[in-house]
């Protein structure tokens, strides 16, 4: 078969000087499908750029309408309080920013809220899928807005004397605001934080953004979109404890699955090779029956706690479903369980030196209860390493 002549040019093609003089000349010498290539690529780069630009002034206008509403409820204790600047019954001082000062922080405010929803809105009309996916969020955020501006257009110039509830009702469509801003922007900002973290470690969720919402039933809520929506995180959420689990991409979970079982399998072998120069009252073939149901055992525990788990989870406290989810539940416990491992065998070691005649009864629960007995298992370990050594010592000293 021939081999097709190979372009020079198509290795350029994605190339961002190429593109960007591309922009102004023309790229020269292409086919009509490098020239389709060629666009789609700054159609890709277009859309990243106008996408990063919607959500960075989503986030600008969660932080504007959040120091809008401490404006409000400063305006609203101002004129309730008749700018009192102490309390004469305790002594205590304040500083006690003036109403006209306060007027005017509140108008600017509002001024640059409705410049950025005149820039959210124009990059909706230039971008049909920010339209398609975040289109009547937007929507929904701007009449909210409009029924905020239309409560308070007059009042905290006059104030009337129902300034109180009229403050009450601003800061409920203030807080409805933020609320559906974050519910557009912190999903996406909740993977940017994953990124950061190790497979298994933990995100707070409450403590990374309650300071961008205005209640914790906010926080909640968004917490329970991300549940119910998997893929627009890379990791597991833990509504119980309010945290979200960093899990490696498909592809690369199984790598924790194979360190698991390699250290299982030749950590036992190993083991069944060793403990009968030291214990000979065993054969090969008995350790690795008795090492299979040690390991059998904590495998039990595992399951019988994971089913535990599952009775006592209820609808308003969704934790982990380790049943459900078994192998992710394995992959973001890796570290826990490689631990586990290690004091099964470091138990089983110490079984098989101290118990002349141990039963597969035995073995099976010394596996089932290894959890509880982890510390008492490497404590003698250590004595019985201990006691070995000093007889090596006593025999290879000079009389």
């Amino acid at each position: 078969m021939e081999s097709q002549p190979t372009d020079k040019s198509t290795t350029a093609i994605f190339d961002p000087v190429f593109l960007q003089a591309a922009e102004k000349t023309g790229p020269p010498n292409l086919s009509v499908g490098q020239m389709l290539e060629v666009d789609s690529v700054r159609e890709q780069k277009r859309r990243s750029q106008q996408t990063n630009r919607f959500f960075g002034y989503l986030q600008d206008l969660r932080v504007e309408v959040q120091n809008l509403r401490t404006s409000v409820l400063e305006l609203e204790s101002a004129y309730t309080s008749k700018n009192k600047k102490g309390d004469e019954a305790t002594g205590t001082t304040c500083v006690v920013v003036p109403v006209d000062v306060q007027c005017k922080i509140f108008e600017d405010n509002k001024a640059r809220i409705a410049e950025l929803f005149r820039q959210i809105k124009e990059i909706i009309e230039e971008c049909p899928h920010l339209h398609r996916d975040a289109g009547d969020a937007v929507t929904h955020i701007e009449n909210l807005w409009q029924r905020f501006d239309g409560l308070c257009s007059d009042e905290f110039d006059c104030p009337s004397e129902n300034i109180q509830g009229i403050a009450a009702a601003c800061v409920k469509y203030l807080d409805e605001i933020v609320f559906r801003c974050g519910l557009i922007t912190i999903p996406r900002r909740t993977q940017e934080h994953l990124k950061t973290l190790r497979a298994g470690y933990a995100l707070d969720f409450k403590e990374v953004f309650q300071d961008e919402l205005c209640s914790d039933d906010h926080v909640a809520k968004i917490l329970d979109f991300i549940a119910d929506h998997p893929s627009c995180v890379q990791g597991i959420v833990d509504k119980k404890q309010g945290r979200i689990y960093k899990v490696e991409a498909p592809e690369k979970q199984y790598l924790s699955y194979v360190r698991i079982g390699l250290l299982v399998f030749f950590g036992g072998v190993g083991l069944s090779i060793v403990l009968p120069l030291l214990a000979q009252t065993y054969s090969t073939r008995a350790l690795l029956a008795l090492y299979a149901l040690v390991v059998v055992g904590a495998v039990v525990h595992l399951g019988v706690d994971a089913l535990k788990e599952e009775k006592n989870t209820t609808s308003e406290t969704d934790s982990i479903l380790a049943v459900d989810e078994w192998l992710l539940w394995v992959h973001i416990k890796e570290l826990l369980i490689l631990k586990g491992c290690l004091i099964i065998l470091i138990g089983f070691a110490v079984l098989i030196l101290v118990v002349p005649d141990l039963s597969y009864l035995t073995a099976f629960a010394a596996g089932y209860s290894i959890d509880s007995l982890g510390d008492l298992f490497i404590n003698k370990f250590e004595s019985v390493m201990t006691a070995k050594g000093d007889v090596a010592k006593k025999a290879i000293s000079p009389a």
